[in-house]
């Protein structure tokens, strides 16, 4: 297992392994969550859409090209979450607890929308963030499974991911502001 903490993010950079398709995360309290990483434009967009479920231990992380105002729209998200904004050293911004999930059928200018600065960022199950003692300032650590191919990582510097010419990942802005993820200029 590859372990990076605060302190390698805040060296310059952290590398998600080229095939990473989770991370796990360490919660202040010691608490392990299984992220899957949503690191292209079409899984930021779909994040945690249509789920029925999230289990406690288990999560999303986004990480975006470069760091800005994030926007994370509910439309489609079923569960209720909390949403964890993170800087290029994985400290933690602002944090949004128990974000309304949407409902079927709902109007689009009634369902939540919540936005700050990030450049990476951390959905989790409702009540998870005070559970486990996530607040600004906190830092989190993050490694990947040892199986994960690595002969190419993905460098996750300051400012975002930069692409790989050998494997043309990269993570772009999304379209509008209707998907998750929008960087404000």
């Amino acid at each position: 297992m590859l372990l990076l903490s605060a302190e390698s993010a805040a060296a310059g950079a952290f590398e998600i392994p080229k095939c990473a398709q989770e991370a796990f995360l360490a919660l202040p309290d010691g608490f392990p969550v299984r992220a899957q990483l949503a690191l292209t434009r079409e899984e930021q967009a779909k994040g945690l859409m249509f789920r029925k479920e999230l289990k406690q231990d288990r999560g999303m992380l986004f990480v975006f090209k470069e760091a800005g105002e994030k926007s994370f729209w509910m439309k489609n998200t079923f569960v209720e979450l909390d949403i964890v904004f993170l800087d290029k050293d994985l400290k933690i911004g602002k944090v949004f607890h128990r974000v309304t999930p949407s409902t079927p059928g709902q109007g689009d200018s009634e369902v939540a929308v919540v936005s700050a600065p990030a450049l990476c960022v951390l959905e989790l199950a409702g009540g998870s963030a005070r559970k486990h003692g996530l607040k600004p300032g906190v830092r989190l650590k993050i490694s990947f499974p040892s199986d994960t191919c690595s002969d190419a990582a993905i460098k996750v510097p300051s400012g975002g991911i930069e692409p790989q010419a050998d494997t043309g990942a990269a993570v772009s802005p999304l379209l509008d502001g209707r998907h998750l993820g929008k960087t404000k200029k």
